[in-house]
This record gives C-alpha cells, structure tokens and sequence, in this order.
C-alpha cells in the first residue's frame, strides 16, 4: 500500500499546490511553480510505469530514494516560487 499511498499523497500536493497558484490566494512565480509541477507530474508517470510492489524487491530502495528526492525537490521549488 505504500507504493499506492507515496503517488497519492504526491499527486494531491501537486494539485493543491496548483490550486493555490493558479488561483493566486498564494503569491507566487508561476513559471517556476509550473515547471516544478510538470517535472513532478512526468516522474509520477516514470514511477507508476517503472515502480511498484509487484517488481523485483533490489527497485524498491530505489524508488524510495526518488520519491524522497522528488519531494525535495517539489517542496524547494514551491518554496522559491513563493519567495523569489
């Protein structure tokens, strides 16, 4: 359920982060915003073709360790969106 849970919760900050911006009850700098969101919508896409519990056991440390640095990464990029 994991596998399930980590793209959910990732998706659903995707899409309240976009609600935010897109309707700017948060200032921010859409082009920065928007090219994060994209990155993070094209590597939920690369982990839901290449990732999941029913691959060999050696991918799962791997997926762990991008969906932790995608995280990172959606998270930095909001935060110099809303502040740069």
């Amino acid at each position: 359920r994991s596998f399930l849970v980590s793209k959910l919760f990732l998706l659903v900050s995707v899409l309240l982060i976009g609600l935010l911006t897109a309707t700017r009850l948060v200032p921010a700098q859409p082009w920065i915003v928007w090219a994060v969101l994209l990155l993070t919508c094209v590597l939920l896409g690369v982990f839901m073709l290449f990732f999941g519990p029913k691959r060999p056991l050696r991918t799962r440390k791997l997926y762990f360790y991008l969906v932790a640095l995608t995280s990172i990464v959606l998270a930095g990029g909001w935060l110099i969106g809303v502040t740069g």
